[in-house]
């Protein structure tokens, strides 16, 4: 009996161990670990409370609003839809940013490391704090792939990875959203390509098919070329952005333009898109209603025209099967 009650407290004794080393040391270990990455941080910051980024580079200043979970407006040199991709992965950077070193803890003079007058500033406003989150990024370390850094008015110098320069190095074109419709294409029920000479094509769509109803006979579309026309309108990007407010379209032939296309659902126009003249391998286009003027690839035309014969469906030809001759049959 003795024996057993030994055998108990011992077993007891292991236990109190094992808890003490799995909650001292390995949840202890994982503490110390989260603790070290926090404070090894250039910013602490919850992701999700950041209202909006200013960045100020040798490109110039911008700033975008977020409008969502994952959606940027630009606000700053002007009004427009920002790339989310861009801006999303700007956050993430700045969450990420972790610094090699420290340089010095108060440096009484910040121009030996190009932290003066900074060639990069990024700023966060954060829902619920008064203070906005700053980052300095300064000249090159001599001595390895690293930039000197600075947090707010901390005279703090870091060192922080030579690679995040290139997250911040943007102009307003990388920054700008360049992906100009976004629609459903399952809701499409008619395309309309008109050219200016009155050239028009119509696509109809009835029951799951589409149909070429511009034609003086009624024929059926090829749904795969249809598609490719959606997929185009769809996923069109613009290569350049030429002018905001333009006082001059016929100088882009977008005063009477080249083709114009209209998509519409069973109640509205999805979209309306003005394309104009062909130059310096891109062609200037235009949304119907808006100013701006944009150039986008060449390969549109390619894609989107009147010609009413590559979208005609080709009927498949039906192979005819020999039946075998019955040759007994035939002595009978």
């Amino acid at each position: 009996m003795k024996k057993f009650k030994t055998t108990w407290i011992l077993a007891g004794v292991l236990l109190v161990l094992a808890a003490y080393v799995y909650w001292g040391e390995v949840k202890g270990s994982k503490k110390r670990e989260a603790q070290k990455e926090k404070e090894e941080k250039v910013l602490v910051f919850e992701k999700g409370k950041v209202e909006s980024v200013t960045l100020l580079s040798s490109q110039g200043k911008f700033q975008a609003k977020r409008s969502g979970e994952k959606e940027w407006m630009l606000e700053s040199p002007l009004k427009a839809s920002a790339d989310k991709l861009v801006w999303n992965n700007i956050l993430d950077s700045l969450y990420d940013l972790k610094f090699n070193r420290v340089i010095s803890e108060k440096s009484e003079d910040l121009v030996p490391y190009g932290l003066k007058d900074a060639k990069v500033k990024v700023e966060m406003t954060i829902a619920g704090e008064k203070e906005k989150k700053v980052v300095y990024l300064g000249d090159e370390n001599p001595v390895g792939d690293s930039l000197f850094a600075t947090v707010g008015n901390s005279q703090k110098v870091i060192l922080v990875p030579q690679t995040i320069s290139s997250v911040f190095d943007k102009g307003l074109k990388d920054l700008r959203e360049k992906k100009l419709f976004t629609f459903d294409q399952d809701k499409a029920q008619e395309i309309e390509v008109s050219e200016a000479k009155g050239k028009k094509l119509v696509l109809k769509k009835e029951k799951e098919k589409w149909f070429i109803a511009s034609s003086a006979k009624k024929e059926e579309a090829d749904s795969g070329k249809v598609s490719e026309i959606l997929n185009t309108l769809n996923f069109l990007e613009v290569s350049n952005f030429i002018e905001e407010d333009p006082k001059d379209l016929a100088k882009y032939e977008l005063k009477n333009p080249q083709l114009k296309v209209t998509l519409r659902d069973d109640k509205k126009a999805q979209l309306q898109l003005l394309i104009g003249k062909k130059e310096n391998n891109g062609i200037y286009i235009s949304k119907a209603a808006e100013k701006p003027v944009y150039q986008v690839n060449t390969y549109i035309l390619d894609r989107i025209s009147t010609d009413t014969t590559k979208l005609i469906k080709k009927e498949e030809k039906k192979e005819q099967v020999a039946v075998p001759h019955d040759h007994a049959h035939d002595k009978k």
